[in-house]
């Protein structure tokens, strides 16, 4: 039964890295994507100064939050990886 339990223990933990791997790249494409728009932004405010006009449905805020949730995944997927390691050393 251990056994069992440490095969069930080492396919879970793949599948962590496997969506581990999968938020690394989104968190990669998502601060990519939020350099270009801080950059263009930069660029309106010295083109425009106080004479532009500055929209509050910037683009920024959708790419900020899917940082924020990735980060938060990889932080959670990381803990459940570390626990997992735990419980697997504590059963052998």
């Amino acid at each position: 039964m251990a056994r069992k339990k440490k095969v069930y223990v080492e396919e879970f933990l793949k599948g962590i890295k496997r969506s581990q791997g999968t938020a690394l790249e989104s968190l990669k494409i998502h601060t990519s994507r939020l350099k270009k728009l801080a950059h263009e932004l930069e660029a309106k405010i010295e083109k425009d100064d106080i004479d532009g006009y500055y929209s509050t449905h910037h683009d920024t805020m959708p790419v900020i939050q899917r940082i924020y949730t990735t980060s938060l995944r990889l932080g959670e997927l990381k803990k459940l990886e570390e626990d997992l390691k735990s419980f697997n050393k504590k059963n052998k």
